[in-house]
């Protein structure tokens, strides 16, 4: 019998083994679309006609369940020219994160012992742009001024503009998803030059590093540092309004002026007023980490550059946020290397929103998230480089609440919501004949306390009061209270109780009106005691 039990219990480990080991990890996840995966229940589209269009951001996956479908099918889900995968009818099935590259027609197809059904779906993996290689180009023409060119990639095919448009800028299409501009250096003799390539997801831009010597202290738009990828190109330029020559130096190493040969070209140019000197490289790499100064009669200019293939990410969002609006912005400093490819907020509820970005930043941006908000956590989730980084913010939207006083014989209390800590101030002002000014009173600060915060700090109730033992006259009372959503004050105005009142008169008249008739009283009780 004790054998027996044995085998009965070494069969249910094997069986709990082998299911353990044929399951997949996602079959009881549940389709709920997130900042890394987009859900798709082919159940909700059996009536639609095909195909079925989807769109995902590049870089995510597609979760697709079978929820919701009778018989509990077996389906496929693949290309017609690729790999079909195999879908349980109790399993969801998780893709690898997506590239541009796998838009297509797929199909899904679905059996079960009763019925069979198909249903064609059109992938688009749309992309943000990259960010614009800025190179030189035509410097070898003499007569000419050279030219700038960005090339950017994206689904669908960004386009590309300048920050100054002219008719002689040229596009070209390079392939379904790759954009080349060219504009005339001409154009940007007296200043910076960016070029934007922009689609449906995002924009993305890459400023000339410019430096102007007619002035000594750094421009706005001069960078003191650049972190470039191995391989992609760099251009910088330094330029001023006169005849003198300038030099660009790596380490203290003067760049010979010239192009031919070199890896580090450099280019003269004159415009106007405008002598410009460019130094190009078509492709950098670590030898060309260091500082590339500018040096001129009327000034010197430098720059570090860091060529580097590894990527980095860090953001800054403050801990708490609070608001008196329903409708506001969050708002997180991003720095990122090379481009900051996903960038979403999560809502307490649980429902995701694209960033909003600055349209023209080329190494750190400011991301938002803009509209109504709901006291809880949100979380920014960002990803740039293959790093990911996941911040929270707990957001308070102060309730509007008018403070209610309530009074006693020797107290007024206040009741009022706040965001703690805080603090808060009683004054009061007396309403007698020598302070009856209703519009300017004089005000008298009679006591101070901190509210600090406990368990919670939004939308708190708060509770106070004051002693109004000692107030014998008409008296305004003046509840003030700051928090981290401002200062705010409150009147109250206090009418001294007519029991009060008597008491007090009679307090103070006991020098005869009062205790007289009590004496000649207790005088007549002793006398009667007596006589009895």
């Amino acid at each position: 019998m004790m054998r027996r039990k044995r085998y009965m219990i070494a069969a249910a480990l094997l069986l709990c083994a082998v299911n353990a080991l044929c399951s997949d990890g996602d079959t009881n996840q549940k389709c709920v679309s997130s900042w890394e995966a987009d859900c798709f229940q082919p159940a909700d589209h059996l009536n639609d006609s095909d195909p079925v269009s989807l769109k995902l951001s590049a870089g995510k996956k597609l979760l697709i369940s079978l929820e919701g479908l009778p018989d509990g099918p077996v389906c496929q889900w693949g290309r017609e020219q690729g790999p079909l995968m195999n879908i349980n009818g109790s399993v969801s099935m998780v893709t690898p994160r997506l590239s541009r590259t796998d838009s297509g027609m797929y199909n899904l197809t679905c059996k079960s012992q009763e019925t069979i059904f198909s249903k064609a779906v059109d992938l688009r993996i749309v992309e943000r742009p990259s960010k614009p290689k800025m190179s030189l180009d035509r410097i070898n023409d003499q007569y000419t001024s050279p030219y700038f060119k960005c090339i950017s990639e994206g689904s669908p095919r960004p386009s590309i503009q300048w920050s100054r448009p002219s008719s002689r800028d040229r596009r070209k299409d390079i392939d379904d998803w790759t954009a080349e501009s060219s504009a005339t250096t001409s154009n940007y003799a007296d200043s910076g030059a960016m070029c934007c390539a922009k689609n449906d997801e995002g924009q993305e831009c890459t400023q000339l590093y410019d430096f102007d010597l007619n002035t000594a202290s750094m421009k706005p738009d001069e960078v003191s540092s650049v972190t470039i990828n191995p391989g992609e190109p760099l251009v910088l330029r330094c330029r001023k309004n006169d005849d003198s020559s300038s030099i660009w130096e790596h380490d203290s190493k003067v760049l010979a002026e010239t192009c031919a040969g070199n890896e580090i070209c450099i280019k003269k140019n004159r415009q106007q007023k405008s002598c410009m000197l460019y130094a190009f490289i078509r492709s950098v790499t670590s030898q060309h980490n260091g500082t590339y100064t500018c040096k001129n009669s009327g000034g010197t200019k430098s720059v570090d550059v860091h060529v580097t293939a590894e990527s980095f990410l860090s953001s800054q969002l403050p801990d708490q946020f609070v608001t008196t609006q329903t409708s506001s912005c969050l708002a997180a400093d991003v720095s990122y290397h090379p481009v900051l490819q996903l960038c979403y907020w999560e809502a307490p509820d649980g429902s995701f929103t694209k960033c909003i970005r600055d349209k023209t930043a080329t190494k750190q941006r400011t991301v938002k998230y803009c509209g109504p908000l709901k006291s809880g956590v949100y979380k920014l989730h960002l990803e740039a480089g293959g790093k990911t980084e996941t911040k929270k913010t707990i957001v308070c939207v102060l309730e509007k609440q008018e403070p209610s006083f309530k009074k006693t014989d020797n107290y007024l209390f206040v009741e009022t919501v706040s965001v703690l800590p805080a603090n808060s101030t009683w004054m009061m002002s007396s309403l007698s004949s020598g302070n009856s000014s209703e519009t300017n009173p004089s005000w008298e600060v009679i006591e101070s306390n901190n509210h600090p915060a406990s368990d919670g700090f939004c939308n708190q109730k708060l509770t106070s009061n004051v002693s109004t033992i000692n107030v014998t006259v008409a008296t305004r009372f003046k509840f003030c209270l700051t928090d981290q959503a401002g200062s705010r004050c409150s009147e109250e105005r206090y009418e001294v109780p007519n029991l009060k009142f008597q008491a007090s008169t009679a307090y103070k008249s006991y020098d005869g009106h009062l205790i007289m008739p009590l004496r000649i009283g207790l005088l007549a009780l002793l006398l009667a005691l007596t006589i009895i």
